[in-house]
């Protein structure tokens, strides 16, 4: 896995590819880094299991607004 800083998003965007192989996080900056480590983390099993599968899949992801809600 690797962590790259993307400085051409928009502040607290990231980006996740997840291939058979590697995964890839890509933040604009240190918010869009945690954002994109905790989507991440959401795809991992709860408990304590050796091995699981996490999809394959692309994520881009990016606040609507400069500022986040509860709704």
């Amino acid at each position: 896995s690797s962590l790259k800083d993307v400085s051409t998003f928009g502040n607290e965007s990231y980006t996740m590819s997840v291939d058979s192989d590697k995964i890839v996080l890509n933040g604009s900056d240190n918010a869009g880094a945690f954002y994109a480590v905790q989507s991440l983390l959401s795809l991992l099993p709860a408990g304590t299991a050796n091995q699981f599968d996490i999809p394959i899949l692309s994520v881009s992801d990016s606040p609507r607004f400069g500022w986040r809600g509860m709704h």
